[in-house]
């Protein structure tokens, strides 16, 4: 091991005896000493909390705290600093750290650079962050991860689908990119930023490749792009460290960046990857934007080269190097027309159905991911038109995100090139009852039973909507129909309960008791046979909720709140939850959630139910 150079100029201040909090704060400079260039590769300042490990991942070094136990003047500590392969080395250093001052490291990185690691610590007037409360987590692995999450939280839920995109994940890594580890890569999902686990400034994700562990943020509202960071992890802990814009460029390889890129293009949005060209800390702009780029020209500049190429300028560059020039001799051509090859093709890209196809669909049904899904489906659509299974999912996301025109104008093009079924009809009325067209709405869901007497999904509807005129006879009959005609193992808690309520209102309670009683049983039945489901979560709340059991609802309610991202649903759930809250009697709360509704894409109907519970 080489000899370390550590210079302690002053000692690190963490923590205050007072409740007062306190900010660590640390720098990590990279420096060439044979050109005197030096340049920030990292900082940051994150509240602390007592008797604590943390585990700081910089790039280019991981630094590890661990408080250990009060002094008068300080707390007594142990520092730990390890750098990434291909130049293994790790510093390790007891000290009491006094308040008030400050420590400095310096550690040798690759191509005879030098890491200057700055650390300080500031008192604040704020109390130090609270810790997620106390939760059990569970465990579970597959063939290359060992998985720690959360019971009852939708990374539980959803764990076999997402294990299955890492495996898949993983293989490409290993076929494509020579990528080589043994043992499990520990993963872990958190429904939160917990404050002991040091967050990605960018992207939800937590990495410790010392002890070779990652964690991510997981929930439908914050889904991550998977692919990219499991392999920008595995870069780092395989290949080591490099230029930021290499790592996280060829990281991206997986995640289609020429299609979303050439997306971006072509609404107007370019962006030059010399950009980029620095230190991370440098990076301006949305990620959303800027991230499809860098990948997409790193990829165009890998398959330019071949690995060992690639490799070679990954290996031997870091923050300071000139990466234009060294791009530009690996290449062999000069920037600029490197990057002019690189726009003609985004210009004149056309995705393969296969691979686009492909990628929608793990988004869609694995990752749930629908809004990333949503223009992949776009474009198929537009590049087949005739394809029934793509306009249908494109139907279907347009419909989930509240844009319900743009539904209907799938479905009316699957009717015209297709012919009616009775499918088509139903899908169409529902577009049209969330517009609020009635009554086109309900002629299509009657056209839907004329086609097909036993499509009991459109009798479902039909008895809402006649349930909502008064029509309660004519509802209770259509609702007998949907449960009829309802295939084994189908939703039934929705007809049970609408059933009821129509039965109630023609004055046989005891018939509605028992249908409800049904309703709730069926609901529940449904929920633990597949917790993986959201829609599930909803109904079982909705149960609760009509069977007066407002705060039991809310347990499935908050779930929805937190990962629900489709705008239907969530002007669902937000009505649901206004009133759960009036049931409660906290009627300031309810009104909250109905203005929401009422502001956000909800369906019509749910707007007009809003409006009339907030009068």
């Amino acid at each position: 091991m080489k000899t370390i150079k550590i210079v302690v100029i002053l000692i690190l201040a963490l923590y205050s005896y007072a409740a007062a909090g306190v900010d660590f704060e640390f720098k990590v400079a990279e420096q060439d000493t044979a050109i005197n260039k030096s340049v920030v590769v990292f900082k940051d300042n994150v509240p602390m909390q007592e008797a604590k490990t943390y585990h700081f991942f910089t790039g280019p070094l991981t630094i590890t705290l661990y408080t250990l136990d009060k002094t008068d003047n300080g707390i007594n500590s142990q520092i730990e600093i390890s750098t990434l392969p291909p130049n293994i080395i790790t510093s390790s250093r007891k000290a009491l750290l006094k308040y008030d001052n400050k420590l400095l490291f310096e550690i040798g990185g690759k191509n005879k650079s030098v890491y200057r690691v700055e650390m300080s610590a500031h008192k604040n007037s704020s109390p130090p962050p609270k810790s997620l409360p106390d939760i059990k987590w569970a465990q579970d692995e597959s063939f290359h991860f060992k998985y720690s999450y959360i019971k009852g939280t939708i990374a539980d839920y959803h764990l076999p689908y997402y294990s299955a995109y890492l495996e898949k994940v993983d293989k490409f890594l290993k076929k494509w990119m020579m990528i080589k580890y043994s043992g499990k890569l520990g993963y872990t999902f958190y429904y939160d930023y917990n404050p002991d686990v040091y967050w990605d400034r960018v992207f939800p994700v937590s990495y410790d490749p010392t002890y070779k562990r990652m964690a991510v943020v997981y929930s439908n509202k914050n889904p991550t792009i998977t692919a990219t960071l499991l392999s920008a992890f595995l870069f780092y802990y395989d290949w080591g460290y490099s230029h930021p814009f290499l790592v996280w460029g060829i990281a991206g390889y997986f995640d289609q960046p020429d299609f979303f890129a050439s997306q971006l293009r072509a609404k107007g949005v370019n962006i030059d990857p010399q950009n980029y060209f620095k230190s991370r800390l440098k990076w301006k702009g949305n990620p959303n934007e800027y991230m499809p780029f860098i990948a997409s020209f790193t990829k165009f500049i890998f398959d330019g080269l071949d690995l060992d190429k690639f490799k070679k300028l990954y290996l031997s560059s870091t923050d300071i190097t000139d990466l234009k020039s060294a791009i530009e001799e690996s290449y062999g051509e000069s920037y600029e027309e490197i990057k002019d090859d690189w726009l003609r093709m985004l210009d004149g890209y056309d995705a393969k159905s296969s691979d686009i196809g492909d990628y929608a669909e793990l988004e869609y049904y694995s990752l749930h991911d629908y809004k990333r899904a949503l223009p992949l489906y776009e474009h198929l659509h537009k590049r087949y038109p005739k394809d029934a299974d793509n306009a249908l999912l494109l139907a279907r996301c347009y419909y989930d995100f509240g844009r319900y025109s743009d539904a209907a104008r799938i479905y009316r093009q699957l009717i015209n090139t297709f012919g009616e079924t009775a499918q088509y009809r139903y899908l169409l009325g529902n577009a049209l009852y969330s517009l609020g067209d009635y009554k086109s709405a309900f002629e299509n869901y009657r056209k839907s039973v004329k086609i097909d007497s036993t499509y009991n999904y459109a009798y479902l509807k039909l008895a809402q909507m006649l349930y909502g005129d008064g029509k309660y006879r004519k509802a209770a009959e259509n609702f007998r129909l949907s449960l009829g005609w309802a295939p084994e193992g189908d939703i039934y808690s929705e007809i049970y309960l609408g059933w009821a309520d129509a039965l109630r209102k023609i004055g046989k309670t005891s018939e509605a008791d028992s249908l409800a009683d049904l309703g709730i049983y069926f609901a529940r039945n449904k929920l633990q046979s597949s917790p993986d489901v959201l829609l599930y979560h909803l109904l079982y709340g909705e149960a609760l909720l009509y069977n007066n059991q407002p705060d039991s609802s809310m347990v499935q309610f908050s779930l929805l709140k937190r990962d629900e991202n489709r705008e239907f649903y969530i002007g669902r759930t937000y009505l649901d939850i206004g009133k759960a809250y009036d049931l409660m009697g906290k009627h300031k709360s309810a009104r909250k959630y109905y203005r929401l509704v009422i502001k956000g894409k909800s369906a019509a109907y749910h707007k007009e139910e809003a409006k009339r519970l907030l009068k």
